[in-house]
């Protein structure tokens, strides 16, 4: 039960990993478009003094702000996606332990149990044994005064 319940957990902490990998790869890829794309302004506004169109330049600027909403975008869900790994982590957790608790509640009790069936074997053998000593000593006094007549 339990190996099975951390093999799960190890599955999925797995799984979480490799998609957050995928985030963070996603992550560098947009950092490279938004240097790419500051780069690319900075040459606009030198060709600006040049004469470059200011409708050049609102576009430039509207694709920076696109870029910069859609890495917001996808950092807060990669922080949901930390989250939701983490609180699925505690979780199984929680319920290893408490099934690690029964099952040792479920030992301590069957180990109480036999305990208490060894003291009643124990005691009944006792019993035995002096029932078994007590026939005997009867039995050879019977015949020692048989004997004797």
């Amino acid at each position: 039960g339990c190996r099975a319940e951390a093999d799960e957990l190890r599955t999925v902490v797995a799984s979480g990993r490799r998609a957050l990998e995928g985030q963070v790869a996603g992550l560098e890829e947009a950092c490279e478009t938004l240097s790419t794309c500051m780069d690319e302004l900075r040459l606009l506004l030198e060709t600006d003094r040049l004469g470059a169109s200011e409708t050049e330049l609102q576009d430039m600027r509207g694709h920076l702000e696109s870029e910069r909403m859609a890495r917001e975008s996808h950092v807060h869900s990669v922080k949901e996606m930390f989250a939701q790994e983490r609180q699925l982590r505690e979780s199984h957790m929680a319920g290893l332990g408490e099934r690690l608790a029964a099952e040792a509640e479920a030992r301590r009790s069957h180990a109480q149990e036999f305990e208490g069936f060894l003291v009643s074997e124990r005691e009944a053998r006792e019993k035995l044994r002096e029932s078994l000593q007590e026939t005997l000593t009867g039995s050879f006094s019977t015949q020692r005064t048989a004997v004797r007549e």
